[in-house]
């Protein structure tokens, strides 16, 4: 069904017309809609207003819900896999149908889910919306805006702002958009003497008006005002690509695009690893190596893992140091002291005590000397493969977040909680379902999720990492990504 999709418009078009968005303001929807995404559901008021900004028709039904009735089921909604669950979960409440569910979905989830509506629908070819909807129908119709967003290397936010502009633009007036529309009648065409028709109409088009309005307002063959407007747009997309830097197609503004990059975290007896493809889950598997996970995702750009890559020789890591202050005190505890090469070296655990304490001032636990097996195992693979960075969940999470965590990742429902939606909040959804999730510890998961984040950051140019500024100096022990 998504092969019915078709664009009316060329998709260079599409940041132009997203340019001229003209809805009523959408910056507090927004706003909302990431509080909740984040959250994992909406109050009442913040159900209210993003419904009003969708329609005033369904204002009295929406308002007879409930404070409890929105919260449980915006918060099934946006936290349950299943894709069918997610959409109808906000259709159990009064006055959502799919389009309004769409709406709610697309401002809690805007770089995943698109708003469906008679005026997207008609930019995608569709001259009427159906009856009725289905979620067979709202699926492809999400599964198509995807695909069109990650072609047009733009987020699904731009896209649907610019189906939406070309529609009022273009879209002749029917009964549907006669009772769904609530924007204002077009103005007729000004025209100003002193000016030249092209000069007009090249004035217009940037207004958003249409071919047809303006080469009728103006009194000019169609093909002639085509000609002026085709003209008009190839100088902005040349314009918009210098002022942006891009030499390519316009509005490649999704850095994500074409990217597939690999998170891995250390499990009980292997390794977990989340793959992402163009920013978004894709799939997940257990292995006793980290060869054996590599070998099983070919063709990815970055790999980054949860383990010291880089061992410092004769003192402490300053990376992990930067980590530690990065985190806060309350999660200081979660970063990994690398110890230095001397003493993972030693060939027993006595003596690495020892080195230890002779270089750092301090011993090495059981646990730390456990990891040197782990440690050997990806420093070998790291050394002939360039991809791999190492990472650290816990920054990268305290890097989502903006500011340290509240609770611990372990033994704690709220931590896990806190952690599933800054992923979430990144368009990072997991399902219950995944290929070695059995072996795997819910903390695996997120953990390597997280690393994954960080890999895309990695592979975008977007990254930072710890130190700030590295030294360069081998003995420093290379730097942790984020």
């Amino acid at each position: 069904m998504k092969d019915e999709f078709r664009l009316r418009f060329p998709m260079t078009e599409v940041m132009f017309w997203a340019a001229r968005y003209s809805y009523a303001d959408d910056g507090e929807v927004e706003a909302m809609g990431r509080a909740a995404g984040a959250r994992g559901w909406y109050t009442r008021d913040e159900f209210l207003t993003v419904t009003r900004w969708k329609t005033q028709r369904s204002k009295s039904r929406c308002e007879s819900n409930d404070e409890a009735s929105v919260e449980a089921a915006t918060r099934l909604a946006l936290s349950t896999p299943d894709e069918q669950r997610r959409i109808e979960a906000f259709t159990r409440l009064r006055g959502v149908a799919y389009p309004t569910a769409s709406v709610l979905l697309h401002f809690a989830r805007p770089d995943a889910y698109p708003i469906i509506d008679f005026r997207a629908l008609w930019s995608l070819g569709w001259d009427s919306p159906p009856t009725s909807y289905t979620f067979a129908f709202w699926w492809a119709y999400t599964v198509a805006c995807r695909s069109l967003a990650k072609n047009a290397g733009v987020t699904v936010r731009t896209l649907d702002r610019a189906l939406w502009q070309y529609s009022k633009a273009h879209q002749p007036p029917t009964a549907a958009s006669a009772v769904q529309s609530t924007d204002t009648p077009e103005a007729p065409v000004p025209v100003d003497k002193s000016e030249s028709k092209s000069a007009v109409m090249r004035r217009h088009f940037a207004e958003g008006r249409s071919v047809s309005e303006v080469a009728k307002a103006l009194n000019v063959d169609y093909s002639f005002a085509y000609g002026v407007r085709k003209r008009w747009l190839e100088a902005q997309t040349e314009l918009l690509g210098q002022q942006s830097g891009m030499n390519s197609v316009l509005g490649r503004v999704g850095a994500a695009v074409g990217k597939r990059v690999l998170g891995i975290d250390g499990a009980e007896g292997g390794w977990f690893a989340v793959l992402l493809v163009d920013g978004y889950f894709a799939e997940a598997d257990f292995q006793p190596s980290v060869s054996a996970l590599i070998s099983q995702f070919p063709g990815v750009d970055v790999i980054a893992i949860d383990i010291p890559i880089r061992l410092p020789v004769g003192k402490s890591r300053p990376a992990d140091a930067a980590a530690r202050k990065f985190v806060g005190p309350a999660r200081a505890a979660s970063v990994f002291s690398t110890p230095p090469a001397e003493v993972l070296a030693a060939p027993t655990y006595a003596e690495a005590v020892e080195i230890a304490r002779r270089l750092v001032g301090t011993g090495i636990s059981q646990q730390t000397w456990a990891l040197r097996g782990r440690i050997f195992e990806v420093a070998d693979i790291a050394a002939s493969d360039h991809r791999i960075v190492e990472v650290h969940p816990e920054v990268s999470f305290r890097a989502l977040k903006g500011e340290p965590l509240r609770y611990p990742k372990k033994d704690s429902w709220s931590g896990g909680a806190e952690r599933r939606a800054l992923l979430g909040g990144a368009g990072i959804f997991i399902s219950d379902e995944l290929p070695g999730g059995e072996r795997a510890a819910p903390d695996d998961v997120v953990d390597a999720a997280a690393a994954a984040w960080s890999a895309l950051r990695v592979a975008e140019g977007t990254s930072a990492t710890l130190p700030a500024e590295p030294s360069g100096d081998p003995a420093n022990g290379g730097v942790i990504h984020y």
